[in-house]
């Protein structure tokens, strides 16, 4: 499916000469017809937008020329202006759009200050919020967008924040960029992460890093929302991709081939994390599927006694 890039003339949104600049733009019909769920979420009562994935994915088809397909959606991420609406009245929408974030207490974001919530992105592609119909955007975003680069953004690095250049990005961001390129190559000509950015923290510390090994094993858990083919090629990407400067033991085999996702997982839940990683939905069901019948029976006991853990420990993964 080819979708004609449409050309599109931005108006100020809200701009003040000192701080960042956010431009807005109504979305035309034929770029919401790609997704038709969002006939249901122009239903949303005002006060209520969308972010994340769905919002950015509209940019794309607004902005970058080299757009081929659809890209797929993970999921519908509900966000609230409190001036406008309750969270209560916003939960509703973010439990129909996302009910599986929804039950592991991710509802709506708030959002206060536009420009506040464009400076606690993680990338710039994703300084984006759709909201009435228009699509909200910092420049960078549609710079970045346009030009089809992955691109952290400033000081938004809380898990490395000693870090002595800032190009060195943590493990945390790192995974999801590779994922964020992973995803978007799939639709989008020459999409590439700033070359200017490493991170030097992968298996660096210990082999055994929990921290290191959860990330990983987040990023493979949101993998498999993308599709079944997304999960190995974020492995190769992984083990291939030159942001990653540090050890990367735990992908390859003794050959050195890039290991099958399934034995990366359960030497993630068996030897590296402090207590097994909560796999969900297509990636819980890929896990066990690939596992005999007696090891699986083990497993599960592993997990209704870490599933205790989280509990007790209000919800933390891993230390």
């Amino acid at each position: 499916m080819n979708i004609k890039l449409i050309k599109i003339k931005m108006k100020n949104f809200e701009f003040k000469a000192e701080r960042k600049e956010i431009i807005s733009q109504k979305v035309p019909e034929k770029v919401k017809e790609i997704y038709p769920i969002f006939k249901d979420i122009d239903k949303m009562p005002k006060g209520c937008a969308v972010i994340g994935g769905a919002a950015r994915n509209l940019a794309f088809y607004m902005v970058n020329p080299s757009i081929e397909g659809v890209i797929p959606v993970r999921d519908v991420d509900v966000a609230f202006f409190p001036e406008e609406i309750s969270k209560i009245e916003a939960d509703i929408y973010a439990a129909k759009f996302s009910p599986d974030d929804y039950a592991h207490n991710h509802g709506a974001q708030e959002i206060f200050n536009i420009e506040e919530y464009m400076d606690g992105r993680d990338f710039t592609m994703n300084q984006i919020i759709y909201k009435d119909g228009e699509i909200i955007m910092s420049r960078a975003a549609i710079r970045d967008i346009y030009k089809g680069v992955i691109n952290p953004c400033e000081d938004r690095d809380e898990d490395n924040p000693w870090r002595p250049d800032e190009n060195d990005i943590s493990t945390r961001l790192a995974m999801k960029a590779v994922l964020q390129e992973t995803v978007l190559s799939e639709n989008v000509k020459n999409i590439k992460i700033n070359d200017r950015i490493y991170c030097s923290n992968f298996g660096e510390y210990d082999y055994c890093s929990s921290y290191d090994g959860f990330q990983l094993a987040l990023a493979i858990q949101k993998s498999f929302d993308y599709g079944k083919n997304i999960p190995q090629k974020f492995i190769q990407n992984v083990a291939k991709s030159s942001i990653f400067t540090g050890n990367k033991d735990i992908l390859f085999n003794d050959r050195g081939e890039v290991r099958e996702l399934y034995d990366i997982m359960t030497d993630l839940n068996e030897n590296i994390l402090t207590f097994p990683f909560d796999f969900r939905n297509s990636a819980l069901k890929y896990f066990m599927d690939e596992t005999n019948d007696a090891i699986f029976e083990d497993r599960m006991k592993k997990y209704e006694f870490f599933e205790n853990i989280i509990d007790e420990r209000g919800g933390y993964r891993y230390r």
